[in-house]
């Protein structure tokens, strides 16, 4: 497996975050709550993705494996017409982590697969 930059990694996803928060901004502006919680999520995410990278310098793929862990607890079977908004949430969370578990260590397996409404 390639050696991971946990360093360029770690301020990648904290940028990452921090345009999440932009973006969440605009999205609340412009009247799109709901797209701004969708990118208020994925930046919490990839700020304790980033964190626990941090924590875990030494050891990138067990901090993969926690990430995937986390991904795991969550994941999301189905997208539902009715209470549709905090499944999405709760989606994108596990969507995030698992994106972020992949980056290190794209042999984990998906956890939270692609949905759609259909």
């Amino acid at each position: 497996m390639e050696q991971v930059d946990t360093s360029a990694l770690i301020a990648q996803w904290m940028r990452y975050s921090a345009a999440d928060r932009i973006r969440a901004q605009t999205r609340a502006r412009e009247g799109d709550l709901f797209g701004a919680e969708l990118a208020v999520a994925r930046g919490e995410v990839r700020k304790a993705a980033a964190l626990l990278l941090q924590q875990l310098r030494d050891d990138p793929l067990g901090a993969a494996r926690l990430m995937h862990r986390e991904a795991a607890a969550i994941w999301v079977a189905y997208l539902p017409l009715i209470g549709f908004d905090p499944v999405a949430l709760t989606y994108t969370r596990a969507r995030t982590w698992q994106d972020c578990a992949r980056t290190i260590d794209p042999s984990l397996p998906i956890v939270q697969k692609r949905l759609d409404l259909d």
